[in-house]
């Protein structure tokens, strides 16, 4: 215990030093803030796992960007920039239009690669998932649903960029560039997810080639069959 003690202790000393000490002082209150809300909402996740709860698509996408833990990820590409934006960049509309389109985008994608994993293990806290049960449709238009979704969220990120990008009088570089930070995030995820074998094991190149994914039988099923 004291072993572990020192390792946490040690971690977040050095944390401090080189992060909170060193990044501006809205970005580091950011972190903190995100942080303190990401703990407390995973729990809310884990207990909508627990009971099996299947939530709205608005309530799940509210939950979701807060458990994804991508809002302290933003932070720290804002911070590896070397960049400082002000509070009032955060509460500017047009900037929190494309901050939740990226944000978006990174949950729903993964949502869409891990989906066969999750359903596998009778995890609900999905998009397809909840698409599925509160509205009541089949899994490929569900599928087809969260697609269209998130191409109207690429729109709205590129929309977001060029807006600000075309104010007259202002400088907003700083702003397009944490942007654009947030849109490598998005290719990122999109690029990593069909290269691990997190999700698709040995069958990645299958899949990206066919777009096709072959369901796992439910492990419950699985254990049943071998009792």
């Amino acid at each position: 215990m004291h072993y572990l003690y020192h390792c946490y202790s040690s971690f977040s000393s050095s944390f401090k030093e080189r992060y909170i000490d060193g990044a501006g002082p809205d970005v580091a209150r950011r972190l903190i803030e995100h942080l303190c809300s990401y703990v407390q909402l995973v729990g809310h996740e884990a207990a909508i796992r627990e009971h099996d709860l299947v939530l709205d698509f608005e309530s799940y996408i509210a939950l979701r960007r807060e458990t994804s833990a991508m809002r302290t990820a933003f932070d720290l590409a804002e911070y590896c920039l070397d960049i400082n934006l002000p509070q009032e960049i955060y509460e500017d509309p047009v900037f929190v239009s494309g901050y939740n389109a990226a944000l978006d985008l990174v949950c729903l994608s993964n949502d869409l690669y891990s989906y066969n994993m999750e359903q596998a293990k009778g995890h609900g806290f999905n998009a397809i998932t909840v698409i599925m049960k509160s509205r009541g449709l089949g899994l490929q238009v569900a599928v087809d649903f969260i697609g269209g979704y998130c191409e109207s969220l690429l729109d709205q990120w590129q929309t977001a960029r060029e807006t600000l990008v075309g104010c007259p009088g202002k400088d907003y570089s700083d702003v397009f560039r944490v942007l654009n930070a947030f849109g490598d995030f998005i290719r990122g995820n999109v690029v990593w997810s069909p290269t691990t074998a997190r999700y698709f094991g040995a069958r990645n190149a299958e899949v990206q080639n066919s777009r096709c994914v072959v369901l796992k039988v439910p492990f419950s099923e699985t254990v049943n069959l071998r009792e």
